[in-house]
């Protein structure tokens, strides 16, 4: 029989996000994988209306989103920024009372804006609890694709030609601003809103009609928007995990790289999560020396944005040229998503790896 103390885990789902529905299926995925003999699963979900529950219902209506319609199933709670609480407010409403639920660490298996961008992490570091993932600043500015890009060219991480518009200007001076990036980069260009996730909002222009329509689709998810010249070469990917060893010490573990196969001109939203039809493959077909650079630049590019935990670096690579293209701070956890791929082929299975990645934030003591 197993008398070690189980961990109190609450898994945080959901969030006011475009990416609100990926959060769901990750989170199912989490929740399956975890071993039952090591944690004590607190499941609480956010709507997308900012709304928290606690969900003890079963796990496999989560995904779907059903989960917020099985109100029996449904308990009012909040996650207190008092250290003396150092857990979770359950609320009574019949009663009008509350109790503490003391938390060992917290999960965020959320992606996106209020999710990943700094302002869950400031209420988790606020609390004390351990939490995975970056901390509040490396997380703000990771989100933040133009920031990333402006403090990485400081450490001489190679990227792709950009130039950023901001949604006040384009509704104010469209034409004008159609001409400036005509003039600092040539057709083809990639279009991005600088803090969203999942390629919500990406699009692809060969042309001004093209550009234009594009500015107006990433305007609709930030006010800062990033226009980058077009890389070829195969998307490749490198997942990163802070692990803790025998001795205490933490080591930065960067995974063999793997490949994207796009079913499109490029992996959208659309590739990702609602066809389905992309390839994924590990390891990707570059050289070795290839391998070694993305593995080197992905470490590289953790420390100089001060990440811990995990994150997973994503470049271009044609034949020995590596670009950075972008990091993900809390990846996705679905069953297709690479992050947990490129671990199982270096031999970590998902729960070792959730294992891993949770040990990490209780040895941190929620001091990331």
């Amino acid at each position: 029989m197993n008398t070690t103390k189980k961990c109190t885990l609450a898994v945080l789902f959901g969030g006011e996000s475009s990416e609100h529905e990926i959060s769901l299926v990750s989170t199912e995925s989490v929740l399956k994988n975890l071993d039952a003999d090591r944690y004590r699963v607190l499941p609480v979900g956010i709507t997308r209306e900012g709304l928290w529950w606690y969900y003890d219902g079963a796990y496999e209506n989560i995904a779907s989103g059903e989960w917020e319609r099985d109100t029996a199933h449904l308990t009012p709670v909040i996650l207190s920024p008092c250290k003396a609480h150092g857990g979770l407010l359950f609320f009574d409403k019949e009663k009008g009372t509350y109790r503490v639920e003391k938390i060992d660490c917290v999960f965020p298996v959320m992606h996106g804006e209020t999710c990943e961008d700094g302002k869950l992490q400031g209420l988790l570091a606020l609390s004390g609890m351990p939490y995975v993932g970056c901390a509040t600043r490396s997380s703000a500015v990771t989100m933040d694709k133009i920031s990333t890009k402006l403090l990485l060219s400081a450490y001489g991480i190679p990227q792709a030609k950009w130039t950023l518009a901001y949604r006040r200007v384009l509704n104010a001076e469209m034409e004008s601003e159609l001409c400036r990036i005509e003039r600092a980069l040539p057709y083809p260009v990639f279009v991005k809103p600088s803090g969203a996730g999942s390629s919500r909002g990406v699009c692809r222009a060969e042309n001004r009609e093209e550009l234009k329509a594009a500015l107006l689709c990433a305007a609709e998810f930030d006010e800062k928007i990033l226009i980058e010249e077009a890389v070829s070469g195969s998307e490749v990917e490198v997942a990163l995990l802070e692990r803790v060893t025998e001795n205490g010490s933490v080591e930065l573990f960067a995974s063999t790289p793997g490949e994207i196969v796009p079913d499109g001109t490029f992996y959208d939203y659309d590739a990702k999560y609602v066809k389905g039809t992309s390839l994924t493959r590990a390891p990707a077909l570059i050289s070795v020396d290839a391998t070694r650079r993305v593995q080197d630049l992905a470490r590289r590019i953790f420390t100089a944005l001060d990440c811990t935990s995990l994150s997973r670096a994503d470049f271009f690579v044609d034949g020995e040229t590596v670009v950075f293209n972008e990091i993900n701070t809390l990846p996705g956890f679905t069953s297709i998503s690479m992050y947990p791929k490129l671990f199982s082929h270096d031999g970590i299975a998902y729960s070792a790896l959730l294992d891993a990645i949770i040990d990490r934030a209780v040895k941190a003591g929620g001091k990331q």
